[in-house]
């Protein structure tokens, strides 16, 4: 079998080296397509930093709240094989949750006229649509696309992926049996 190519922009997490090129290879695919946007400059990574520190800070019981939604959010990630895993992180009521702490805490972190955590939360946003983009971009008519993210992602990729009226969304349930 030829060694599988790689092309797009970058890979990062396990779920690349671990999932992606071991079934790109046992499907037979010759080159897999990386679609991530992780332009995070000195100025997103101090947003994100400055958004934790000063909500500690100035909202400490926002803070604090969001910090015990985290801890639930932890415990619903449960450990197990890989099997197991992949469909705990693919549950859409465990994803729908995690969405959640963006809007419910992260946005609300600053106020009047530094409202720091929805600026980084418009980079996240931004980096789900171009992951999107790259995507539609990658599809033809008649593909059947595989795409493997952190769970974070799920939730804004099955909204966007819905929303654009392109696709024809399937869960990874239909295929792990």
């Amino acid at each position: 079998m030829p060694e599988i190519s790689f092309r797009g922009f970058r890979t990062i997490g396990r779920e690349i080296q671990q999932l992606g090129y071991r079934i790109a290879r046992d499907l037979g695919h010759e080159q897999i397509y990386a679609t991530d946007y992780m332009h995070l400059d000195q100025a997103d990574k101090d947003l994100l930093e400055r958004g934790f520190e000063e909500a500690e800070k100035k909202q400490p019981e926002l803070y604090n709240e969001s910090n015990e939604w985290v801890e639930r959010l932890h415990k619903m990630f449960k450990p197990g094989t890989v099997l197991e895993m992949i469909r705990n992180n693919n549950d859409d009521e465990l994803n729908a949750f995690d969405h959640q702490y963006y809007i419910r805490y992260r946005a609300r972190f600053g106020e009047y006229p530094d409202y720091i955590g929805s600026f980084w939360l418009r980079w996240w946003y931004m980096r789900n649509l171009i992951i999107y983009s790259n995507i539609a971009r990658l599809a033809t008519e008649d593909d059947r696309i595989l795409v493997i993210y952190g769970s974070s992602h799920n939730y804004l990729l099955k909204q966007f992926i819905r929303e654009s009226g392109l696709f024809e969304l399937e869960h990874i349930d239909r295929y792990l049996n």
